[in-house]
């Protein structure tokens, strides 16, 4: 019986190139067209002066209109969407470092400040949304206390 060779290594080299290739563009597409349900996380500071709250978000690219403020008790709540630049047939990407689609943070406020003062403005990629703080008495307030009839 004749051996026969074959050439097993020629084979494989295209099939680890071409696996290879598949994982590359799977990691250099953006994050929303891989999937990405949760959207991003923009940075946010809280900052607190004696008379005020502020809240920065850095939310660059973000269209005003999606934005979406909201104040319940302690927590404030900011969200929106940043919509992706690039065409429906991009398919090839070489670097993606900026996340796209929708987000949302919700923080808590250190302290309580007065809903109907909120001032939100969006400018050069930052959102400051500004509180007046509910200012408590300094001093003890005496509460009388009443007898039962």
């Amino acid at each position: 019986m004749p051996l026969i060779k074959i050439d097993v290594h020629s084979g494989m080299e295209a099939l680890d190139r071409r696996f290879r290739e598949m994982v590359d563009d799977f990691l250099r597409a953006p994050i929303c067209f891989i999937g990405n349900r949760r959207g991003w996380t923009p940075p946010m500071d809280v900052c607190e002066t004696d008379t005020s709250v502020l809240v920065v978000a850095e939310v660059a690219g973000v269209i005003k209109e999606s934005l979406r403020v909201v104040i319940e008790g302690e927590w404030l709540q900011v969200a929106g969407r940043r919509r992706n630049p690039f065409p429906p047939d991009a398919r090839r990407f070489f670097q993606v470092e900026i996340e796209y689609g929708p987000f949302e943070r919700i923080v808590r406020l250190p302290v309580e400040v007065d809903p109907a003062s909120a001032k939100a403005l969006y400018e050069d990629g930052l959102l400051v949304i500004q509180f007046d703080k509910r200012h408590l008495p300094s001093s003890p307030i005496r509460i009388p206390v009443d007898e039962e009839k």
